[in-house]
């Protein structure tokens, strides 16, 4: 999480910290993220619920994908 927002020589730096997207300060310290989010449910990662936003759940893969800035939803009337 802090990697892909701080690391910019990670490849993927440029779709998180590169377009400003950070961790909070609280965060920077492991304890206080645990005292937050608790231990990481089996099956999940980190998400951010707004994708411009900061990182703040736990997700599935499928819950993240449907996060994903690339997702386009088509509503079909009936």
């Amino acid at each position: 999480m802090k990697s892909r927002c701080y690391g910019s020589k990670r490849p993927d730096y440029p779709r998180y910290g590169g377009r400003g997207i950070s961790v909070c300060e609280r965060w920077m310290s492991f304890d206080n993220f645990l005292a937050d989010m608790g231990e990481r449910p089996v099956g999940t990662t980190i998400d951010r619920i707004d994708s411009n936003g900061k990182l703040r759940a736990w997700e599935t893969a499928d819950g993240q994908h449907g996060n994903s800035k690339n997702v386009i939803v088509a509503t079909i009337a009936g």
